[in-house]
């Protein structure tokens, strides 16, 4: 019975050593899941604000064609036609510009693939 006993308090605390090892090691996952996330979130908004520049590209482009278009059925008109394809070249210039915004706002991220020392166990 006394030796029932030794062998299930052995299998005990054998089983509390690889629990408290596995908790260290869920805390340093956890950690480093944290960590990522982080560095994750300056690529998300970085992606968000591409798509937003990508729409404002889009809607200028649009307001583009329309006075575009109203200054071409303006000609007999020469101040409306004027200042409709003025207006139609500063909106092309802005949605290029936003275009070029929206294209480029991925390559500006920086993700730093280091490991952090703290967070490795040895």
């Amino acid at each position: 019975m006394t030796r029932k006993l030794g062998v299930a308090s052995q299998k005990g605390s054998q089983l509390e050593q690889a629990l408290t090892t596995k908790t260290q090691e869920l805390e340093a996952m956890t950690r480093k899941l944290k960590e990522l996330n982080g560095k994750n979130k300056k690529f998300s908004e970085a992606n968000t604000q591409s798509i937003r520049r990508g729409n404002y590209a889009s809607t200028f482009f649009i307001l583009s064609g329309v006075c575009a278009v109203g200054a071409s059925l303006t000609i007999p008109y020469s101040a409306i036609c004027v200042t409709l394809a003025v207006a139609a070249s500063i909106f092309l210039a802005v949605g290029y510009y936003c275009l070029y915004k929206a294209n480029t706002a991925l390559s500006n991220v920086e993700v730093d693939n280091c490991v952090n020392p703290a967070v490795v166990e040895v």
